[in-house]
């Protein structure tokens, strides 16, 4: 057993070097379960089983049809200029600053690696009008892009954790709204108060553009109602969220048109990243080894909730990817606590600040990038409302493990 561990440990740290070095997270995935499976000496029965339960589960299926789904109605709506009709709604409805918000906010509907950049070159003449230097704009561009993350059901960071926890996603969106609301406020007091004032909402419009933004968010919102109000599981019915978005933009597409959206919006590296989360999740199950590795942990005086806080948020800033921090965090640690909606979004929330102020995470440095600002600054930065954030967390942590 004591090899088997050692094996583990060795293979969590070879999966997090190899995404590190910009391999595919689902082959860095696939490469360290295999060295754990090795070396805790699992037999050809017992391999070649463990796989084919990661394959054919049906978490690991469901996760499939839903990061298939949302990346190509995301593509979709940026394609179909979907998105920009919101935002022109958004400009006229709400004040500046909260334009400026805004925009990174409705470009965080379409959860793409990197997205952080579609907001950027938007929101960056909003931002300019009120002063905003390149720090700011970054700040802004990235925070409002990921707060909504902690609730948004069709994130594949949520819905990975949801089913890794085996809770239900509402579940745990209806946990996380306090930590929502904590991160808008912050968000707002940080980054977009020390911009000027600038324009007034226009009321004049405001039951039209309204009517508008709702029409627009059509294929996000219909499939979340359904699912949410009608027990209907979201693979099944998030198709309709694409028909939808092509039934509105019927007019404005060609067939040649459509078929790019579905051919383009397809993400094969994100699926593979499914598969590989799911086979390291599996293997590590079945290793029996994370157990022992954790009451070995806890036997030389670590603390659980110590665990529970340091690892996953480490793991984040090591990765800055979310989907990768849960699918390496989660099954190391949810054998040892609750499988309930309030742990399940503890390690969430440890997991996913991590990944908010990683230096690595790809939305950070592209939007560094485009702005020219620098990273260190921006770090100090976001260190402040995550700091807060963290500190909620513990407390929550303290008051129910």
């Amino acid at each position: 057993m004591f090899i088997g561990v050692i094996g583990t440990i060795i293979g969590f740290i070879i999966t997090v070097a190899l995404i590190r070095k910009d391999i595919n997270y689902g082959a860095a995935m696939i490469i360290g379960a295999l060295f754990i499976a090795i070396t805790n000496r699992f037999t050809p029965t017992q391999f070649i089983q463990t796989t084919k339960t990661s394959l054919t589960s049906s978490d690991t299926l469901t996760l499939v049809v839903l990061v298939i789904f949302i990346y190509t109605i995301a593509y979709g709506m940026k394609e179909t200029n979907q998105v920009d009709r919101i935002l022109n709604s958004f400009r006229r409805l709400i004040s500046s600053r909260g334009t400026v918000a805004a925009i990174p906010t409705i470009f965080g509907f379409l959860p793409m690696p990197g997205g952080a950049l579609m907001s950027a070159p938007i929101m960056e003449p909003e931002a300019e009008k009120l002063g905003g230097n390149a720090e700011q704009k970054t700040l802004v561009n990235f925070w409002f892009r990921h707060f909504i993350f902690f609730i948004f059901p069709f994130s594949p960071d949520l819905v990975l954790a949801a089913k890794q926890g085996g809770i239900n996603l509402y579940d745990l969106i209806a946990i996380q709204i306090p930590v929502t609301v904590i991160a808008l406020i912050l968000g707002y007091f940080f980054y977009v108060k020390p911009l000027n004032v600038g324009k007034k909402p226009d009321k004049k419009t405001l039951l039209k553009d309204t009517s508008k933004i709702i029409w627009n968010l059509t294929p996000v919102l219909v499939p979340i109602i359904i699912n949410a109000f009608f027990n209907v599981k979201l693979m099944y019915v998030i198709p309709l969220g694409l028909i939808i978005l092509l039934l509105q933009n019927h007019n404005r597409l060609t067939k040649t048109k459509t078929a790019e959206i579905i051919k383009e919006g397809f993400p094969p590296k994100l699926v593979f990243a499914v598969i590989g989360i799911m086979f390291f999740r599996y293997i590590v199950k079945s290793s029996g080894s994370l157990t022992e590795l954790i009451n070995s942990s806890r036997a030389i005086g670590v603390p659980l909730l110590l665990i529970a806080i340091i690892l996953p948020f480490m793991i984040g800033v090591i990765t800055g990817i979310g989907m990768a921090t849960i699918g390496i965090s989660f099954p190391l640690l949810l054998p040892l606590i609750p499988n309930d909606p309030i742990h399940i979004s503890m390690l969430f929330i440890s997991s996913y600040l991590g990944y908010l102020i990683s230096p690595v995470h790809l939305c950070l440095v592209v939007t560094i990038e485009y702005f020219g600002s620098n990273l260190k600054k921006n770090l100090k930065e976001l260190a402040k409302p995550v700091s807060i954030i963290m500190a909620y967390n513990i407390i929550i942590m303290l008051l129910f493990f």
